[in-house]
C-alpha cells in the first residue's frame, strides 16, 4: 500500500470496525433478550401460581363467611364486613412495590403491610403461632 492508497484503507478500516461493533451489539443484545425471555417465563409462572394461591384464598374467605355464628358481630350483612372477611384490602397493601409501579405509574401507594399473614391472624384475633424453638424455651 502506498501513502496514496492510505486515506481509503483507513475508511474502509473504519467502516469495518463499526461493522463489527454493531455486531457484537447485537450478538449481546440477543444474549440479554435471551434471558429475559427466560425469566419472564418464571415471572409467568409465578403469576400462575399466585392466582392458584388467591383462587384458595377467596375460597377461604367464602368458608368463613359461611360460618356467620363464629364470626364478630358486624362481619355480615355490611359491606365493610365482607371487606374485612374476603381481605382484598389488606391483599393491596401487601402487593410489592414493582405491581404498584406497573398499574399505577406515579401514583398513590396503599399503606404498606409487609406481612399478609401477620396482618390476617389481627383481623382475625388469632393468638400468634409459636415454632418449634419458640415453645422448647
Amino acid at each position: 500500500m502506498n501513502l496514496q492508497q492510505a486515506p481509503a484503507a483507513l475508511l474502509e478500516a473504519k467502516r469495518e470496525l463499526g461493522n463489527a461493533k454493531r455486531a457484537l451489539a447485537k450478538f449481546e443484545a440477543e444474549i440479554l433478550q435471551r434471558k429475559r425471555v427466560e425469566n419472564r417465563g418464571k415471572i409467568a409462572e409465578a403469576f400462575r401460581h399466585l392466582e392458584k394461591l388467591h383462587d384458595i384464598d377467596d375460597e377461604l374467605g367464602v368458608q368463613i363467611l359461611s360460618m356467620s355464628d363464629a364470626l364478630p358481630p358486624g362481619i355480615i350483612g355490611t359491606v365493610s364486613g365482607l371487606e374485612a372477611a374476603m381481605g382484598g384490602d389488606r391483599m393491596k397493601r401487601a402487593l410489592p412495590d414493582f405491581i404498584w409501579r406497573l398499574f399505577f405509574p406515579g401514583g398513590a401507594v396503599y399503606a404498606k403491610e409487609t406481612d399478609l399473614a401477620a396482618s390476617e391472624a389481627r383481623q382475625w384475633n388469632l393468638p400468634p403461632e409459636h415454632d418449634e424453638k419458640t415453645k422448647a424455651a
